[in-house]
């Protein structure tokens, strides 16, 4: 994406908690290496991407996008897709390496009661635990 110039704004999402503030300029540090290239500021970090099914839904309602891409192993872009359908979002996945052998039983099993997890949440319209203010992306 980078290589073509279709790269418009990336949000990297995972849960952090108050004490990791702290390490806020390693991890900016790294997204600018890792991410070489790519204008400053077009990487977004959201901390309260506790569970796929949350961050899906943030994606949306606090990054204020309709069409996104996932980047992931399959199993989780396919999880992943699934929600956003639900909630007449535009995804696509790009799958990433997979999971090495020695931890792939254990990343198996809890695929599946995430799975299952994604229709009790769909089905009670749950909620993600984090929404927050609208945060303006992508100018």
């Amino acid at each position: 994406m980078r290589r073509s110039n279709q790269f418009c704004v990336g949000i990297c999402v995972g849960q952090i908690h108050e004490f990791d503030l702290l390490i806020q300029h390693e991890i900016d540090m790294w997204l600018s290496q890792e991410f070489n290239g790519i204008p400053e500021g077009r990487i977004v970090l959201d901390y309260a991407g506790f569970r796929t099914y949350d961050s899906v839904i943030r994606i949306n309602k606090i990054f204020g996008q309709t069409s996104f891409t996932i980047i992931s192993q399959e199993f989780h872009n396919r999880r992943a897709i699934y929600i956003a359908k639900c909630f007449n979002l535009n995804a696509i996945g790009y799958n990433a390496k997979d999971v090495n052998s020695a931890s792939a039983f254990k990343t198996n099993l809890r695929e599946k009661f995430a799975r299952v997890k994604v229709f009790v949440d769909l089905l009670i319209k749950k909620e993600p635990k984090f929404l927050g203010e609208k945060i303006e992306i992508g100018n």
